[in-house]
């Protein structure tokens, strides 16, 4: 009996693959998330402050009276219903909500003892929204690891993971600008996939109808993720063939993708809208002008995605290495690697602007670390270099993303041979900024220059992000305990 105390029910049914990323994820929580709802997540959140504060989405307070930063806004651009435009998606305000409830009870709570405005951009509003998405992004590696682990050997499945994430530009969105859309895609993407396998490709009306609605809301996170229903369209039109199945699909996915239309509505006037203007693409006819583009997109000094992620192409590889032994599943993610490459290459900044890698493909990153993990997979000679590599490319993306936190590199422009290959070694210097900008590092600093209610807050934060994390590892259990194989 003594050793229920020593180890917990949840923590007897996890395996050391999701406590590891668990654990990393809990660090990284302490010591580099940043507690910052700014750039395009400034209006992303804008949607869900002007509904809960305003009981609108009028969304000229948020762009003048809290934007002090002045982050990109589309401030300056009213609409035809004579309302502030706002080009974004209103996904992430719909997964932020729950974090941003407890943002408000806790400021309803302790704001009077910390001086705290509950206006919605107060201390624990700067918390809750960047721990949120950090959340999810643990979520999605953990259920992309129960993906990976019914084709591959855990350790292989972990230590893939471990490298598509901090390997990855997803580092930067996980801890540095956690207010994006970007990790809420690797969670949605990741989700969706996960209970279509766990479904066996929802063979239901129930299954079919439920993954509908996880589909929209993929959908709801940014309108290019319908790509990524291509996959399960030619499932239902080609295997299942079942009339229905696919009818409860699609009314569920209509059901929940309607409510971004009735935001455009609201705003906008219209049901249907592109929000960022004709402009923002290249005309569809222009082919060739666009698909110059592909390679940039890929290898180019400007955001390319393997040119400031290396360690991706080993899942490009992946894909050709696993076509004899997951014939299906390599085809499938060349498919939808060629389709987002040609949607992302069609915009006319196909680097994405300001930013830290190619920050419109992190949609991608659930398929390539498959591909990682079918390469290591493949032959045990390429599994003994698994963790050396793997460590060896996460080091060097940690430390080209210091040099991004400390702006020795070009934010929004191209990395500078050779300049940033000796910035590698200089880099390491900003650490220290990037500790001290965490919300934990920052609550010691303001403790320790005199504002001693900041040490208190310190506290209640580390204890937040605990909490948080043994709730993960309890979910981590239910899933071991109840996952089903195909």
């Amino acid at each position: 009996m003594s050793m229920v105390f020593v180890k917990p029910l949840f923590l007897r049914t996890v395996d050391r693959g999701p406590a590891l990323l668990c654990f990393l994820f809990f660090l990284g929580s302490l010591f580099l998330l940043k507690p910052r709802i700014g750039g395009d997540g400034f209006s992303y959140y804008a949607w869900l402050r002007s509904a809960a504060f305003d009981h609108d989405f009028n969304f000229t307070n948020e762009y003048q009276q809290y934007n002090s930063e002045e982050y990109w806004t589309a401030e300056k651009e009213t609409t035809a219903t004579g309302l502030a435009a706002n080009p974004f998606s209103i996904g992430p305000a719909i997964l932020w909500a729950p974090w941003f409830f407890i943002a408000f009870i806790l400021t309803l709570a302790f704001g009077p003892v910390f001086s705290l405005i509950n206006n919605g951009y107060s201390f624990f509003y700067l918390i809750m929204i960047p721990l949120g998405s950090l959340f999810y992004g643990l979520l999605g590696a953990l259920l992309l690891y129960q993906i990976l682990k019914r084709y591959v050997h855990r350790e292989v499945a972990v230590w893939s993971i471990v490298g598509t994430v901090f390997g990855s530009m997803l580092i930067n969105y996980l801890f540095q600008e956690p207010a994006s859309s970007h990790p809420l895609s690797f969670f949605t993407i990741s989700l969706l996939y996960w209970y279509w396998l766990k479904t066996r490709m929802f063979e239901g009306p129930s299954q079919s109808f439920f993954g509908g609605m996880l589909a929209g809301l993929m959908c709801l996170v940014r309108w290019q993720h319908l790509i990524f229903v291509a996959p399960i369209a030619a499932v239902f039109l080609t295997k299942r063939r079942n009339v229905y199945h696919w009818l409860f699909f699609t009314f569920a996915f209509a059901m929940v993708t309607v409510w971004q239309m009735i935001a455009w509505k609201i705003v906008y006037g219209q049901f249907f809208y592109l929000p960022q203007g004709i402009g923002f693409f290249i005309p569809v006819v222009s082919v060739l002008t666009w698909l110059k583009q592909i390679p940039l997109l890929l290898f180019s000094p400007n955001h390319g995605l393997f040119y400031w992620s290396p360690f991706l192409l080993i899942g490009l590889l992946g894909f050709v290495f696993m076509l004899s032994r997951f014939r299906e599943i390599s085809l499938t993610c060349l498919f939808v690697f060629t389709l987002s490459c040609m949607v992302n290459s069609i915009v006319k900044e196909y680097y994405g602007g300001w930013g830290y890698g190619a920050r419109r493909m992190i949609e991608l990153l659930p398929f390539l670390c498959f591909g990682v993990a079918a390469f290591w997979e493949s032959h045990p000679s390429l599994r003994r270099l698994m963790k050396p590599v793997t460590l060896g490319f996460i080091v060097w993306n940690v430390l080209l993303w210091l040099q991004y936190i400390g702006r020795q590199i070009d934010p929004a422009g191209a990395l500078k041979f050779p300049g940033w290959i000796t910035g590698q070694i200089t880099g390491i210097r900003f650490i220290f900024q990037a500790l001290g900008q965490s919300g934990l590092g920052s609550s010691l600093y303001y403790g320790f220059t005199g504002n001693t209610s900041y040490f208190f807050l310190g506290f209640a934060l580390a204890l937040i992000y605990t909490l948080t994390f043994v709730f993960l590892l309890s979910i981590t259990a239910y899933l071991e305990r109840n996952e089903n194989y195909v």
